[in-house]
C-alpha cells in the first residue's frame, strides 16, 4: 500500500491514517487509526507519515506475536466480579432475617470487614490476588483466554479483580451503616458501570484516561472546553462567538455534558433529530432555556420549528468546527459530526429558486431576432439576416 494512502488533508493541515487490520479491530474497537501530522507541508508530512506508517505496522505485528486483553474485558470481567459480590452479600443480608445461622454469618462478616478490606489492600500492594484467585481462572476459562499464570496479563487481570473486591467491601461496609447508594469509588469499576441499584443503565464508554492518547481535558463536557477553542478562533465576530458558545451549550444540555471524548455518531444524530422538532425563538415565546420542556410544550401550540438551512448552516456546521479542533487537540479520536445533516427534498437556496417560464414567454423569447435572425453581430434587438452563433445564443 503506497504512503499516498495514509496521509489526508483537511483545510491546511495533514493526516496520517491507516486500516487496521481485520483480527485487530476488536482489540483496537474501530477500523481505522487517525492522527494529525501536525503540519502544513506536505513534504513534512509524508515524511512524518512513513514514521507513523512503521510504528503501525510494528505494533500490529507486535500484538500478533504476543496477544493482549482489551482494556474493556478487564473492565467488563472486574465490573461483574464486583455486581457478583454484592449479590452475594444480598443474599446473606436477606437470609440473615429467616435463618439463625445466616444470622451469625451476617454478623461475622460486618464484624471482620475492616479486618478483611485491610488485608485485601495489603495484598494488592505485595502483588498477591489469592483471594480472588478462583474468580480469576474461572474468568479466563469462560471467556477462554490464552493467559498463562505469572504473565502479565494474568497480572492485569488479577489487579483488577482485587480492586473490585475490595471497593465491594468498602459499599458493603457503607451498607453497614445504612447507606446502600452501591456507586462505586474505584475508576476502573465505576466508568460506564451498571449501578448495583439498577438505577443506571450500563453503557460501552470509549477509553477514559489519558493513557490511551487523549487528553485528559476530553473528560470535560463541550461548553467547559469553549473557551479555549474560541481562543484559537480568532477574528471571529461576536455573533458567530455567540452562536458557538449556544450550539455547545444545547449540546451539552441534550447530552447531559456528556465529555467530549465520549460523544460519537448516534448521539449527534440524535441530536439533530431534536433540532428538528424544537421551536423556533424557544427561550422568548415559551420563556425556558430548557429545550425538552419547550418541545414538549409545542406539541399543543404548534409553533414553526427549526429550518433544515438553520440546522445545517448554523448547529451542523458549528460541531463539525469544534470537533475538527477537538481532534486535532486529542479530545475526540474523530468528528462524529462529520456527514451528519439534514437531508433537504430540495436543495435549491430560496433565494435562488425562480419561477418558470410560461409558454407565452418562452415562445416570445425563441421568436426574437437573436434567434430568428438579427440586423448585426451589434444590434442583436433588430431583425435581420445576421445569425448569432456565440454565447449569446445559448445564454440569452
Amino acid at each position: 500500500m503506497g504512503l499516498e494512502t495514509h496521509i489526508a488533508r483537511r483545510g491546511s493541515r495533514y493526516y496520517f491514517r491507516i486500516r487496521v487490520p481485520d483480527d485487530l479491530i476488536g482489540f483496537f474497537g474501530r477500523r481505522e487509526l487517525k492522527r494529525s501530522l501536525g503540519t502544513a507541508s506536505q513534504r513534512e508530512a509524508r515524511f512524518r507519515a512513513l514514521q507513523l506508517r512503521q510504528i503501525a505496522y510494528t505494533g500490529f505485528r507486535t500484538l500478533r506475536k504476543n496477544p493482549m486483553l482489551k482494556p474493556e474485558q478487564i473492565t467488563r470481567i472486574a465490573r461483574a466480579f464486583y455486581e457478583r459480590c454484592l449479590d452475594f452479600d444480598d443474599d446473606v443480608r436477606a437470609k440473615s432475617k429467616s435463618g439463625h445461622l445466616a444470622e451469625r454469618l451476617h454478623d461475622s462478616l460486618k464484624r471482620n470487614r475492616a479486618e478483611a478490606l485491610s488485608d485485601f489492600k495489603t495484598a494488592i500492594a505485595d502483588g498477591d490476588y489469592s483471594a480472588a484467585q478462583i474468580y480469576l481462572d474461572s474468568a479466563i476459562a469462560e471467556e477462554k483466554l490464552d493467559i498463562a499464570k505469572g504473565s502479565k496479563d494474568y497480572d492485569k487481570l488479577g489487579q483488577a479483580l482485587m480492586r473490585a473486591l475490595i471497593d465491594a467491601n468498602e459499599r458493603m461496609q457503607a451498607r453497614d451503616d445504612g447507606n446502600f447508594h452501591d456507586i462505586p469509588n474505584d475508576p476502573l469499576i465505576r466508568v460506564g458501570a451498571m449501578a448495583h441499584a439498577g438505577n443506571v443503565r450500563a453503557a460501552a464508554e470509549k477509553p477514559q484516561s489519558g493513557r490511551n492518547g487523549l487528553s485528559s481535558d476530553s473528560q470535560k463536557p463541550a461548553s467547559h472546553l469553549i473557551e479555549r477553542f474560541l481562543r484559537e478562533k480568532q477574528g471571529l465576530e461576536p455573533k458567530t462567538k455567540n452562536d458557538y458558545v449556544a450550539t455547545l451549550g444545547l449540546l451539552d444540555q441534550f447530552l447531559k455534558s456528556k465529555p467530549v471524548g465520549g460523544i460519537d455518531k448516534n448521539d449527534i444524530v440524535a441530536f439533530k433529530d431534536m433540532l428538528l422538532r424544537l421551536p423556533r425563538n424557544y427561550k422568548v415565546v415559551f420563556k425556558t432555556d430548557n429545550a425538552s420542556l419547550a418541545i414538549a410544550q409545542n406539541e399543543k401550540a404548534q409553533r414553526p420549528t427549526l429550518s433544515s438551512d438553520t440546522i445545517n448552516a448554523k448547529y451542523m456546521s458549528n460541531l463539525r468546527t469544534f470537533f475538527d479542533w477537538a481532534v486535532d487537540n486529542n479530545l475526540a479520536y474523530d468528528n462524529p459530526a462529520l456527514k451528519v445533516s439534514v437531508k433537504s427534498g430540495n436543495k435549491t437556496r430560496a433565494s435562488d429558486q425562480r419561477d418558470p417560464f410560461s409558454q407565452s414567454q418562452l415562445q416570445t423569447l425563441f421568436t426574437s431576432p437573436l434567434y430568428m435572425g438579427c440586423k448585426s453581430e451589434r444590434s442583436v434587438t433588430k431583425p435581420g439576416q445576421f445569425l448569432v452563433a456565440d454565447h449569446r445564443y445559448w445564454a440569452p
